[in-house]
């Protein structure tokens, strides 16, 4: 099994990996990455790698005041199409929540491999809608901002009533981010719902057996 934040293409702050292997984990971040979504987009904007196509939809959603789902789901098929002219299948999972993932149909032992996977990721992301898949993330699955992907977490489980209030995100972070214990956990990990509340704070879990 291997749990991980994915990186956010040099969209926010870089996140931390956390493995089977027990990699340290740094203490838990405080605060938003914003003041507001809109606070958030203008941040975005103002960055000069930004694609044509995401700086495009972000312009509109500044209007609007969010990310259209058209506009999300049109830049994920993007990204698979442009994955697939690289020559990498990914793997597609809708989330509950209406969010997408998109993880490797296959995981290679050769490094070179992985090295130009993680490379074609980066264009294809960087190229598309890098920013709109973030801004969409936040704006679905964490409002308020919230650095603490634990706490985010958390408050999903809570609202999906699958934990009741004895369930802190202390616990979450002992069990998943720092002991390394999801067996002990008072729900199935791999549940559905429980993968969208995951995925929706940024974090991958995979049972590759």
């Amino acid at each position: 099994m291997r749990i991980t934040r994915r990186p956010l293409a040099a969209l926010l702050p870089a996140l931390l990996a956390v493995t089977a292997c027990g990699a340290d984990t740094p203490a838990a971040e405080t605060g938003t990455y914003a003041s507001s979504l809109e606070a958030m987009i203008e941040q975005e904007l103002g960055r000069s790698e930004l694609s044509d196509w995401d700086r495009a939809v972000l312009e509109k959603a500044l209007e609007t005041g969010q990310v259209s789902r058209a506009d999300y789901l049109e830049g994920a098929e993007m990204y698979e199409q442009c994955m697939a002219a690289a020559g990498f299948a990914m793997k597609r999972t809708d989330h509950p929540n209406g969010l997408v993932e998109h993880q490797p149909a296959t995981v290679s032992a050769d490094d070179a491999e992985r090295d130009a996977k993680m490379l074609a990721d980066y264009e294809c992301m960087l190229s598309g809608y890098a920013s709109t898949q973030e801004i969409y993330r936040f704006q679905t699955a964490n409002p308020d901002l919230l650095r603490d992907s634990s706490e985010v977490v958390v408050r999903c489980l809570f609202d999906a009533g699958i934990i009741d209030e004895d369930f802190t995100r202390d616990d979450f972070q002992a069990h998943v981010r720092d002991d390394y214990t999801p067996e002990k956990l008072p729900f199935d990990i791999m549940d559905a719902t429980v993968q969208s509340c995951l995925w929706g704070a940024g974090i991958v879990f995979r049972d590759y057996g």
